[in-house]
């Protein structure tokens, strides 16, 4: 019976050190393609769309099984001129799932296109497979009013180029202001910005927390 006992530590521990079926020969990490082309509602490519591979962990705590909250990413790109993107990710075992995720807060065109959702690879990668995922962006809901107000305006004007960044405002005021010029003033609650305009040009930038009246002036 001791030596039965003995033989099966032996085999779990030689086991061990065998490389596990989410990687390579000898332990390397398997490195897999990932591509695929992002065009708009026309079938147009569309440059610079940021594409990313996120990769999460299932951790057993006393017997409850659930998945961590941070992310981690296995490697990032955008598009081409022409929309398409191409990238190698390794799978990693530490790692169960795995998803594709065309978004990014600072590159990706929120005033112009929905946010779309994140698209589960985990089974592709698994099978050691290439990836290939294509993606249609649709219009933001409020895109059609963007290009109204731009094209009322030009897009090389001062409230064309502050529409087309921020969008539509949350809400704006008109009061006569000195000389018997119109004063105007947009506020954009989400990024906490309150432009003063007169003349077609920003004579005031107001930053605040929460509320217009907490004010931190910038002068432009």
């Amino acid at each position: 019976m001791r030596h039965g006992l003995a033989a099966i530590v032996l085999i779990l521990s030689a086991s061990s050190f065998l490389p596990s079926a989410a990687q390579g020969a000898w332990g390397k990490p398997t490195e897999l393609t990932v591509r695929g082309r992002v065009t708009d509602s026309q079938g147009q490519g569309v440059s610079g769309v940021p594409v990313r591979v996120l990769a999460t962990r299932r951790v057993v705590r006393f017997l409850t099984v659930e998945s961590r909250p941070a992310e981690a990413e296995m490697n990032a790109t955008v598009t081409d001129v022409n929309g398409f993107y191409e990238m190698v990710v390794s799978k990693d075992r530490e790692y169960d799932f795995y998803f594709l995720r065309f978004y990014d807060p600072v590159k990706f065109d929120g005033i112009r296109y929905a946010r779309p959702a994140d698209v589960e690879i985990t089974a592709r990668i698994d099978k050691r497979r290439p990836v290939v995922e294509d993606l249609i962006l649709q219009d933001s809901p409020e895109w059609a009013a963007v290009q109204r107000l731009v094209t009322l305006y030009g897009s090389d004007s001062t409230r064309g180029r502050i529409i087309r960044d921020l969008g539509v405002p949350d809400r704006t005021e008109r009061r006569p202001g000195a000389n018997s010029i119109e004063r105007e003033t947009w506020w954009y609650e989400a990024v906490g910005v309150v432009y003063v305009i007169e003349d077609g040009k920003v004579v005031e930038r107001k930053t605040f927390q929460s509320e217009p009246e907490s004010h931190a002036i910038a002068r432009q």
